[in-house]
Order: C-alpha cells, then sequence, then structure tokens
C-alpha cells in the first residue's frame, strides 16, 4: 500500500519540465543571449521585432559583434558591461538600438550575466523593451519646454529694451526741451539751432527705436504678414536712404552706390525696408566723420546678395559671433555717440529666415564691417515660376 502511494505520489507529485526558451519566444518583451565581447547566440521574436528583422537567421547570421551593429553610442555598451562585471545585473538601462533601416529605436533593457566556475562571464541574458514613443514623448516635451524658455529669454529682453533703451532717449527729450522752456530767451540762434538738431536726432533714434521694437513684436506674436512680391532693389534702397540722408549729412559720409539698375528681387517690401533701414543706418552710425559706406548688389541665377560695407570702428570676434543673440546685449555706442538696442540686426536676421535667406557679417575691430544679406530666386520661396 505504501508503496503505491509513493509510486503514486512519484507519477502525479512529479512537475513535468517547462520549456522556458519557448516561453521567452512568445514572450511581450524582447530577449537576447550574448557573450561579453558581443556574440549573439539567441534571440526571441519580439527582439526580432523591434530591430525590424524578418527571421531569427537573418537576425544572428547578419550580425557578428553585438555593439558595431546594434548601439548608437558605443560608450553604452561599454557602460551597460561595466555595471553587468561589477553588479551582476542592471535594470532598465535606456539606450538607441540601430535598426535595420538604420532608423534610431529606443530602448530599455535589463540584463544578468552568468559565470563559470572561475567567476568569469560566460553569459549575458537581456531583457528588451521598446520605448520609442515614450521617448519620442519626452524629446517633444523637452523641445517644446526649451523654445518656451527661449520665448520667456526673449520677452525678458523685449522688457528690458523698453524698459532701458527708450527711457534714455526719451529722458533726454525731456532735458533738451526743459531747458528750451525754461531759458528759451538766453540763447542765441546757433545754440538754439543745435539744441534743435540733438531733438531731431533723439526723436528719430526713438522713432527707429519703436519701430524696431513694433515690427519685432509683430514678428514674434505671428501677426506680421508676409506677401512677397517682385521689387526693385534700387527703388527700396532709396527709400531708406532718404530717411537717413540727416545722418550722411551730419558726419558728411562718403557713398559708393553700386547697384545695377533694374535688379529685382523677390521679397516682402515692409521687412525688406526694415532691413535695408537697419543694415544702412548700422553703417552710418559706426562710420567715422568724413568716412565711406558702399552699398552694392548682385545676382547669380536668380538669387539677390545686397550688401552695405563701412570703413569705421568694425567689431570684435566676441560680438561678431553673438551679434544675432537676442541674450547676449551686443549694442555699441557709435561714432557720434549714437546708442541702439541691438534689436536690429536680430530682427532683420529672423526677417531674412522668412524669406528663406540669411544675412552674414563680416567685420574686424577698428577695420570696419560689412554685412550681407542673401535673398533667393522666386522659386524657393513660393510654388511660383522662377523670376525671368
Amino acid at each position: 500500500m505504501t508503496e503505491k502511494l509513493i509510486s503514486k505520489q512519484r507519477r502525479f507529485g512529479r512537475i513535468q519540465s517547462f520549456d522556458y526558451f519557448e516561453i521567452i519566444e512568445h514572450a511581450p518583451f524582447g530577449f537576447y543571449a550574448s557573450t561579453l565581447d558581443g556574440q549573439i547566440l539567441s534571440v526571441n521574436s519580439e527582439f526580432i521585432k523591434i530591430l525590424r528583422y524578418d527571421l531569427n537567421g537573418e537576425l544572428t547570421s547578419s550580425i557578428s559583434t553585438f555593439a558595431e551593429q546594434f548601439y548608437i553610442n558605443k560608450e553604452d555598451k561599454n557602460k551597460l558591461h561595466g555595471i553587468l562585471e561589477i553588479n551582476d545585473s542592471v535594470s532598465n538601462y535606456e539606450c538607441s538600438f540601430r535598426r535595420k533601416d538604420d532608423a534610431i529605436t529606443w530602448v530599455s533593457i535589463s540584463a544578468r550575466v552568468v559565470r563559470d566556475i572561475k567567476e568569469n562571464i560566460v553569459l549575458i541574458l537581456a531583457f528588451v523593451t521598446d520605448i520609442t514613443e515614450r521617448k519620442t514623448t519626452e524629446m517633444e516635451i523637452k523641445r517644446t519646454s526649451d523654445q518656451l524658455q527661449q520665448v520667456l529669454a526673449e520677452k525678458d529682453k523685449f522688457f528690458s529694451i523698453i524698459a532701458h533703451d527708450l527711457r534714455s532717449p526719451i529722458s533726454g527729450l525731456l532735458g533738451l526741451t526743459n531747458l528750451l522752456s525754461v531759458n528759451y530767451n538766453n540763447f542765441s540762434s546757433d545754440e538754439l539751432q543745435k539744441i534743435l538738431v540733438s531733438i531731431h536726432s533723439s526723436v528719430q533714434r526713438l522713432f527707429a527705436l519703436l519701430e524696431n521694437l513694433l515690427e519685432w513684436a509683430s514678428m514674434q506674436r505671428g501677426m506680421a504678414i508676409f506677401k512677397p512680391r517682385e521689387l526693385e532693389v534700387d527703388n527700396q534702397i532709396n527709400r531708406a536712404l532718404v530717411l537717413l540722408r540727416n545722418l550722411v549729412d551730419q558726419k558728411k559720409i562718403s557713398m559708393q552706390y553700386m547697384v545695377p539698375p533694374g535688379l529685382k528681387v523677390f521679397a516682402d517690401e515692409q521687412m525688406i525696408n526694415s532691413v535695408l533701414r537697419n543694415l544702412l543706418s548700422n553703417a552710418f552710425k559706426f562710420c567715422n566723420f568724413g568716412g565711406n559706406v558702399t552699398v552694392s548688389a548682385t545676382q547669380e541665377c536668380g538669387d539677390v546678395t545686397i550688401s552695405v560695407q563701412d570703413d569705421g570702428v568694425g567689431m570684435d570676434h566676441k560680438t561678431k559671433s553673438k551679434i544675432f543673440s537676442i541674450d547676449f546685449k551686443t549694442s555699441q555706442f557709435g561714432t557720434k555717440g549714437e546708442k541702439g538696442s541691438g534689436l536690429g540686426l536680430i530682427l532683420c536676421k529672423e526677417f531674412m529666415e522668412k524669406h528663406g535667406g540669411r544675412i552674414w557679417v563680416e567685420s574686424q575691430l577698428n577695420s570696419g564691417c560689412k554685412i550681407s544679406i542673401f535673398f533667393p530666386r522666386e522659386c524657393k520661396v513660393s510654388s511660383c515660376a522662377p523670376l525671368s
């Protein structure tokens, strides 16, 4: 009787061995087994799916070294294996893999090692989860956060300009007008003339600054309407020069004008006027008394480049590298003490990018400055036919 019970217990109490590799094969996560040097020994279907391979045989036959084939960053493989050598296991290690189609997929790896009797690692067993969707979401959140930080920085810059750069010319105006109102009868005609010239200059700088602020604010709020059309370069430059003629006269600046008649550019009229006004104003501002300013334009395959060059004070490498950055105060005094906001060239850059063009500076300290703008031909910024 006892022998029958023991026999029955052996027969029914004994659990048949599971086929663990069969379970792993159908697991909802990826699995691979490899040697420490990276040789792939086994993978499951989900791992093949993560890397976009078709068959187990295709994967193992096409891969000789794990690190060379999978890891985008080899340091990830070294770091992971370093942790395994010390701790025997790792949980949720995140890194990027290269798929068969060369696309990047993000994975989370949990792994442990198998050692021989001499404590040498002979096998790495790793479970892999595809976290690309989560990582993409995280990166999008970070990108949005970075954009928000930039917007806040630009907003701070905007308020800083209003607080500082508007106060200066307004304070000057208040002082001059107060001087006139209190002591008008004590001034000679020549003195009154000088005061009125100073008032006019202050008002002109204030007006230019307000225009830049309003245009920049409209751009940041997405309210700047972009309506490019064919414009004559000569007309646009002359319009800007008319507004700045008194600066040329005051400093006795010699103008060299090298713009081919009839040259046309595909641009938004308001934006190109703003850009040209800022470039010419800068050239006159930093030009020495009796100096030279050259305005030139060229066309090549429908693309138009306009340059404004002065022989004035120039700028050092640090200023040149930051001239288009809103978070860096680049404003300098002109050769007649003119003060700007540092916003004009930033506005020019945004307007040029709106056209699919670009702006760049060539300058050395005490050796003048040349600023160029590039307008692509019409077909690069619209679906219309190229300009003839």
